[in-house]
């Protein structure tokens, strides 16, 4: 939650000050276990250091996979020699604390407000605590029951064909072009012959750091830049100034990319146990497998087949599946809204359209946005304070933007 910035959280201050502070509510504010300012904070202080060398390198998926994963070898001996018990590290220990901590100051409901992963502590919080929660807002849903084969090559490939495809039929675009899914293509074949070193840019200003931009780089901090919606409309400028060797329309989704893989706050191995714990146990891989199998020849077909087998490390930190509660479908009849952005790729409308029988007493809110719509859309906000106040009327729920869709 970059808690140790002052600028980051007078900016999450500001996004929330409406639907909290605003109506005379406190607003609290954590960081879940293992990440950012927790204590102990479980990320790989070696994988950081050494990724932050190897984007100077030319280096395959497979090279870095394997460097990455010696890397976290060495992180889990390090943590377990330190008596970390990584058992402890999941979402149901997550809603363990906040219960914790509702109780230490006294609160007796909580509004709950998940953006994302946080949306899934938010629904186990209702599903173990349930009389503890007043209203929850879900922006960005993500859902327990909803593991990695789910929907996998639609998940995988759907939103990078939205993105080339997405300027076919929008007129907002910076540019039109013609063959834009070939000429994409083209140019990430084109950088693993022939890579560019380059400076970063971090935000206008340009360091003394040379990274080594390949193909597989170039694909992943466009991905990346999924997360957001400038994206749609910018990638006609971005290949046709890379089609030139110019980086100036994309640096920023290759700073950002970089900066996501380098962070020291993110608490990696935390999110690793997550994945051992409550992730890869109700997952069915023969069923991804066979998808991948069936997928036509082509470069995406390389790109998701050329990661090596998952060697999750789950065996090294010693963690194993747990309840299979933890793969079921929270039901709730708690008040839940849910705000979610029409562009978003990375936690669809369609899941939460497709699940929101399970929440008996729901409203669902779309935005012309991408993915965390409360830090991109001022009328999301809005709409959050009015719902949590007890205004729920269709006008109330949509009247301050003229693209807001209740469904």
């Amino acid at each position: 939650m970059y808690l140790d910035d002052t600028d980051s959280m007078m900016y999450f201050i500001d996004i929330h000050r409406e639907l909290s502070l605003d109506q005379g509510r406190d607003l609290y504010v954590m960081d879940p276990r293992g990440a950012g300012l927790a204590e102990p904070l479980l990320n790989c202080g070696i994988f950081a250091e050494n990724e932050f060398f190897r984007w100077g390198e030319n280096l395959s998926i497979k090279e870095d996979y394997e460097a990455s994963t010696e890397d976290y070898q060495n992180c889990i001996n390090e943590f377990r020699d330190q008596g970390v018990d990584f058992s402890q590290y999941n979402s149901l220990a997550v809603a363990n604390d906040v219960e914790f901590l509702r109780r230490a100051v006294d609160v007796d409901q909580w509004n709950l407000i998940g953006v994302s992963y946080g949306s899934v502590y938010a629904q186990i919080i209702t599903r173990e605590y349930p009389s503890s929660v007043r209203t929850m807002i879900l922006d960005s849903a993500a859902f327990p029951q909803l593991k990695g084969d789910y929907r996998y090559l639609e998940k995988s490939i759907g939103p990078l064909n939205k993105l080339l495809n997405y300027c076919t039929t929008s007129d907002d675009c910076k540019l039109s072009i013609d063959n834009t899914e070939d000429r994409f293509w083209k140019l990430y074949n084109q950088l693993n012959e022939k890579p560019i070193r380059t400076k970063l840019d971090f935000w206008g200003e340009e360091t003394d750091f040379t990274i080594v931009l390949n193909g597989t780089r170039f694909v992943s901090s466009i991905v990346q830049g999924l997360y957001g919606k400038q994206i749609f409309r910018e990638l006609p400028v971005i290949i046709t100034d890379m089609e030139q060797r110019d980086l100036s329309s994309l640096m920023p989704y290759l700073v950002d990319y970089f900066v996501f893989q380098v962070d020291e706050f993110y608490g990696d191995l935390s999110f690793s146990s997550h994945y051992c714990y409550e992730t890869k146990p109700f997952t069915d891989f023969d069923h991804i497998r066979s998808e991948l199998d069936a997928l036509p020849e082509g470069q995406l077909k390389t790109l998701l087949t050329m990661i090596p087998e998952d060697d999750d490390l789950c065996d090294e930190m010693q963690v194993s599946g747990g309840d299979p509660i933890e793969a079921e479908p929270v039901k709730t009849s708690i008040p839940t809204l849910f705000l979610q952005g029409e562009y978003d790729t990375v936690t669809p409308l369609k899941d939460v359209l497709d699940l929101q029988s399970n929440f008996s007493n729901s409203y669902v809110v779309s935005f012309k946005q991408s993915h965390d719509v409360l830090s991109s859309s001022l009328c999301a906000g809005e709409v959050a304070a009015r719902f949590i106040s007890g205004d729920v009327r269709p006008a109330s729920l949509t009247g301050c933007d003229s693209e807001a869709r209740l469904h």
